[in-house]
């Protein structure tokens, strides 16, 4: 985390994250069902949040630390980044 830098935290329902990684065809990452999808999103999740913590001493939960927060969850990745430089460009 950049001291200074323009913050923004992605949020999706773990259903719609599921279905978009059964659907991507990014090498390394295929699933047999929605529910192995699930348990591999939330061990990188919780893997994540420990590397952060002990990287930087930050929770990647706490809101406070993001200066924009987006729920993902029923955008395309254009809109999403439409709103983030809106936002950033204020």
């Amino acid at each position: 985390f950049v001291k200074d830098g323009f913050k923004v935290h992605l949020v999706i329902d773990i259903e719609e994250a599921s279905k978009r990684a059964m659907l991507d065809e990014r090498a390394g990452e295929r699933y047999k069902s929605s529910e192995e999808a699930i348990e591999y999103i939330k061990s990188r999740k919780e893997s994540e949040s420990v590397r952060y913590f002990s990287k930087y001493g930050v929770n990647i939960y706490n809101l406070e630390n993001y200066d924009y927060i987006i729920d993902t969850t029923f955008m395309n990745p254009d809109r999403v980044v439409d709103m983030i430089l809106e936002q950033y460009n204020k």
